[in-house]
């Protein structure tokens, strides 16, 4: 990924939030790199490798010098970087699906760079080397397919993670293995325990309805698996730094 290479560097040229409606655009021969966070909407990109796909929670990062078709289906919502890039680089167009858990980060980079003032760029860059580094720590999780006996349960995480009666031994039961053993080549393969990637799937989904500004935290809450809104609240606010009322008054 773009964010592991030692040999490179960035600096921050600008951070804007940006909201645009449907569009079919041809980029050419770009003189900066953009790193964007897809709040809410849908894109496709098509570069020399292929068609990829970002859609809400997504991260995207287009390299300088990289041509590529864009297609817009529909409104979206982004906050984009511009970077310049020095060392090695190379011209693919790179999408990273459910990073949601980056989105505070990214709007506490647009907030220091619209803030200004003295110290703000050094800022602004810890806080964009932070955000390459969550991101790094939560790559290996989509990297390799998991081993196949715990297949039926992983996929069934991923895709009944709002439902707030969802176990652990629920998944096992699936795998017709024992759970502490669901549970060992759980870590073992993802490095997190199958608790830690429920909250994070649901923390990923809360933070993207909360970022609409169409729900309330209750509503939230209980669109993303949560039984109990002041579970919710505090667990939501010990997680990120900010409570879910303050997600939703940022994006009004």
């Amino acid at each position: 990924m773009f964010y592991q290479d030692p040999k490179s560097a960035f600096r921050i040229l600008g951070v804007f939030y940006v909201e645009r409606a449907r569009r079919d655009i041809f980029a050419h021969d770009r003189r900066h790199a953009a790193l964007s966070y897809r709040i809410t909407g849908s894109s496709v990109f098509e570069d020399a490798e292929g068609k990829k796909e970002a859609r809400d929670g997504a991260v995207t990062y287009i390299p300088a010098g990289c041509d590529y078709h864009h297609l817009n289906r529909e409104h979206e919502r982004i906050l984009i970087l511009h970077l310049e890039q020095c060392g090695e680089e190379k011209k693919t167009l790179q999408v990273l699906p459910n990073a949601g858990v980056a989105e505070p980060l990214f709007c506490q980079l647009l907030s220091a760079w619209e803030a200004g003032g003295e110290g703000a760029y050094p800022r602004c860059m810890s806080i964009l080397y932070s955000i390459f580094a969550l991101l790094c720590e939560r790559q290996p999780q989509e990297s390799a397919p998991p081993p196949s006996v715990i297949a039926p349960g992983v996929t069934a995480l991923r895709e009944n993670f709002r439902n707030p009666d969802l176990s652990v031994k629920r998944l096992a039961d699936l795998c017709f293995v024992s759970e502490v053993y669901f549970r060992r080549i759980f870590h073992a393969h993802f490095g997190c325990s199958p608790l830690q990637m429920l909250l994070e799937l649901r923390f990923d989904h809360a933070t993207r309805l909360l970022s609409s500004g169409y729900y309330t935290p209750k509503q939230v809450a209980a669109l993303s698996g949560f039984s109990d809104v002041k579970y919710f609240r505090t667990a939501y606010k010990k997680r990120f730094g900010r409570t879910p009322s303050d997600v939703i008054n940022h994006h009004k």
